[in-house]
């Protein structure tokens, strides 16, 4: 098995929440800054590891709220916060460097911080990431709604227009509160508008409390659509089944059998209708991040 490194790096809105007194003044001069040092930051760890063996995960928390319009400080231009950052960061990781996008509404000091009507702005944001980040993008991860809207048709119905090229789609809908039996019922409703996707935790399992996740996400029982992956870049994608933490490593597999690794427990197939490009090489990602 080859293993990647995964780094999870958050972007300005999700790492720069803090500038709340003069949001207008000081988060322009502190987001240049941040950049600068994500800049830095990529040519230090592509000079540790080698980018054939580095996935970056992009986290987007504090972008999702901020389009919606729930955050009190940050006022006009909560696009161009999103969009920007998209154009000027992903483009700096090299090419050989696996990347992905998560995108959700945060934990903190609940799950979720907010909940949107629809996937509609996530389609929409991970439709311009796609087509804007300079890059292969080889995964985007879509935060899922809470359980009593597993059968909620109008919550997922966005994602009929979700263009991921040839990345990977993975959707949060394993919750750790209703097993099994709550994810059948969110996998069928998503199915009625996407098809060949991923599962994995709504926000990662290691942003969990205790008190709603009893035991880890990663022993409820998940589906993955199987995938050929890519060994070398040209228009193959990667494909990991689950976002995963700062740190985290990132499994590379051709399995002999259809099985994948959600949060480290290695589950079996879930094979939803539309067959998918088959390449070379299948890539796991085996824990969860905690910046959503």
């Amino acid at each position: 098995m080859h293993l990647r490194f995964q780094v999870g790096l958050p972007f300005p809105s999700s790492s720069l929440n803090g500038f709340k007194a003069d949001f207008a003044a000081d988060y322009p001069v502190a987001e240049r800054a941040f950049e600068n040092l994500a800049a830095r930051e990529l040519e230090r760890l592509t000079a540790a590891i080698p980018p054939g063996d580095l996935a970056i995960q992009w986290d987007l928390a504090y972008e999702t709220q901020d389009l919606e319009g729930v955050l009190a400080w940050t006022g006009e231009g909560a696009w161009e916060r999103f969009a920007g950052p998209v154009t000027r960061l992903a483009r700096l990781v090299p090419e050989e460097v696996l990347v992905g996008y998560h995108l959700c509404y945060g934990t903190f000091p609940e799950w979720p911080m907010y909940e949107a009507r629809d996937m509609g702005l996530l389609v929409r944001m991970a439709n311009f990431a796609v087509a804007n980040s300079g890059r292969t993008v080889d995964w985007l991860h879509l935060a899922g709604p809470r359980y009593l809207r597993s059968e909620d048709r109008s919550f997922f119905r966005p994602l009929v227009d979700l263009e991921p090229g040839d990345a990977r789609v993975f959707l949060g809908i394993v919750l750790p509160i209703d097993g099994a039996a709550g994810l059948r019922r969110r996998h069928a409703t998503a199915s009625r508008y996407i098809s060949g996707f991923g599962v994995r935790c709504t926000a990662g399992s290691a942003a969990s409390p205790a008190r709603t996740a009893p035991r880890p996400c990663g022993s409820t029982p998940a589906w993955s659509a199987p995938s050929g992956m890519r060994n070398a870049r040209k228009p193959h994608r990667g494909s990991p089944s689950a976002a995963s933490a700062p740190g985290r490593m990132t499994g590379i597999q051709r399995p002999r059998k259809p099985h994948h690794q959600s949060c480290g427990v290695e589950t079996p197939v879930f094979r939803p209708g539309r067959k998918r490009r088959s390449s070379s090489r299948r890539v796991t990602l085996i824990c969860s991040d905690r910046t959503g």
